[in-house]
């Protein structure tokens, strides 16, 4: 899980500063969105990296000989952490924008705003920016999911 989740901060910061078009402008102002808002790298490269990484850890009780209640509560934990990761990416990108905006970004130095790609569907407003209404269901849904994991760990290991 922490694997997972660095990677999406460390790729957040990549897609900022390195993933550019040939005007020299972020990726993300550079072209049309081709699915749901995504764009073409983050469904044929991101995605499959995040969803490596998230369940690199758990093939193992995913092919092995557990119980299938356990490949259930492996798959939610692999699953619930790569949607995290990719709400997690988001931000970080724009966490970027903020902290030290490439030169060339129009909206270099502001949170998301309504009017950005990532907030497109609903968001709640605070003094700055906004806040995309999917982070905030990502995240409880994440957390849920970890909770519900977690606790079968914990009472699993103390039956034992």
């Amino acid at each position: 899980m922490i694997v997972t989740l660095t990677f999406a901060i460390l790729y957040g910061v990549l897609e900022y500063y390195w993933i550019i078009t040939d005007r020299d402008v972020p990726f993300r102002y550079g072209h049309t969105p081709i699915f749901i808002g995504f764009q073409l790298y983050h469904i044929a490269v991101m995605m499959p990296i995040l969803f490596l990484v998230g369940f690199a850890p758990f093939i193992d009780d995913l092919i092995g000989v557990s119980q299938i209640i356990e490949k259930w509560y492996t798959a939610a934990l692999g699953f619930a952490t790569t949607v995290f990761a990719v709400m997690l990416e988001d931000s970080v990108w724009f966490l970027a924008r903020v902290l030290n905006p490439l030169s060339m970004d129009p909206l270099g130095g502001q949170w998301i705003q309504a009017t950005d790609w990532t907030a497109r569907w609903n968001s709640i407003p605070f003094p700055g920016g906004v806040i995309p209404t999917w982070y905030c269901l990502i995240a409880v849904f994440a957390g849920v999911m970890w909770i519900c994991v977690f606790r079968h760990e914990a009472i699993r290991s103390d039956a034992r």
